[in-house]
């Protein structure tokens, strides 16, 4: 059974985050909750599985070497 971990909005256009990572909006003018599309990257989409791709050698070889100089700043502070 799902159950809400999270509510928010004014009482017109309540939002709902519920335990299985769903959302739901709630419709006042028919009194029904009703699911919203899962935000991009979640688990299960196809934007996840893009995400999840290993970045490429010369992406964390830049990341490295700007750890690196960070580190540098930080021991040549008096």
């Amino acid at each position: 059974m799902r159950h809400v971990i999270q509510l928010t909005g004014p009482v017109n256009n309540l939002v709902a985050l519920c335990d299985d990572g769903t959302m739901w909006a709630y419709r006042p003018d028919t009194s029904d909750w009703a699911p919203l599309p899962p935000v991009p990257g979640q688990p299960g989409t196809t934007q996840a599985a893009d995400d999840a791709a290993p970045p490429d050698r010369a992406a964390l070889e830049l990341q490295e070497h700007a750890e690196q100089a960070r580190r540098e700043r930080f021991r040549s502070k008096p």
